[in-house]
């Protein structure tokens, strides 16, 4: 309560109505009136802090600089003067005698291809240089009464195979393949007593679901079909991990039983 008997009333200079002291005041007083500017943040009390008041403060005046001068350039001229100072083709050549060019990534790849084809031909041409079909001394004794299974199972055993086998006909005997380690290779070679129990499972068994793997079931080609090669070999069926032979260059013989 002010002295005025208003609340918010402050006197000063006038006080009273249409003084020009009053905060509030009525005609003439306040931020608008005649005779008085605004008050100042100390004059009413508020002290903002300094993160808030600096936002309020007027910026200092930017210090005068002259102008920059723009510098006047000197008319083009042409490159023939210096057309001697260039190397020519042949010198630019000879320079690079002797250092490596640095690949592409596609060269680079192009290159690894090549070389691991160049590889696996030596590798096919040492294995073939090696390998005879009728001197392995762990075959079958009559590739005409042997089939050949394939993609089988690694818990695939050889009790497995004749319970499997022998309803197309009485097995003599089965050649499972086993790596260096004693692992199994994944195939194997089943004999029969005759040719008519190989050319049932020939004929009926390939497809089938062992162990819950579809096998390939195909007669034994290494000792009955002249230039076979097995898969390791660039050979076998279907795409082989090696380059094989373009089309035409050479045909796999074929063995069919006559019904």
């Amino acid at each position: 309560m002010d002295g005025g008997g208003r609340p918010g009333f402050t006197p000063s200079d006038g006080g009273g109505r249409g003084g020009g002291g009053s905060f509030r005041g009525g005609r003439g007083g306040g931020f608008g009136g005649r005779g008085r500017k605004p008050p100042h943040r100390e004059e009413l009390g508020v002290v903002f802090p300094h993160y808030i008041g600096m936002h309020f403060e007027a910026r200092q005046t930017p210090e005068f600089k002259k102008p920059i001068k723009k510098r006047k350039l000197g008319a083009y001229t042409g490159i023939a003067a210096y057309v001697s100072s260039f190397e020519d083709k042949n010198s630019w050549q000879q320079s690079l005698v002797g250092h490596k060019v640095a690949l592409s990534k596609a060269k680079r790849l192009e290159k690894y291809a090549l070389d691991n084809a160049k590889k696996g031909q030596d590798i096919i041409k040492e294995r073939v240089a090696s390998w005879d079909p009728h001197k392995n001394e762990k075959a079958t004794e009559d590739p005409f009464k042997t089939i050949f299974v394939g993609r089988l199972s690694f818990f695939v055993d050889e009790n497995v195979l004749r319970r499997e086998f022998e309803k197309y006909g009485k097995v003599k005997d089965v050649k499972m393949v086993f790596d260096s380690e004693g692992r199994p290779r994944g195939y194997a070679f089943i004999e029969y007593e005759d040719e008519n129990g190989a050319k049932e499972a020939y004929h009926h068994a390939d497809g089938r679901r062992i162990l819950d793997k579809h096998v390939v079931v195909d007669v034994e080609r290494g000792r009955t079909v002249k230039e076979w090669r097995p898969r390791s070999m660039g050979g076998g069926k279907g795409r082989g991990r090696f380059a094989r032979p373009k089309k035409g260059e050479r045909e796999l013989g074929h063995v069919q039983w006559v019904e």
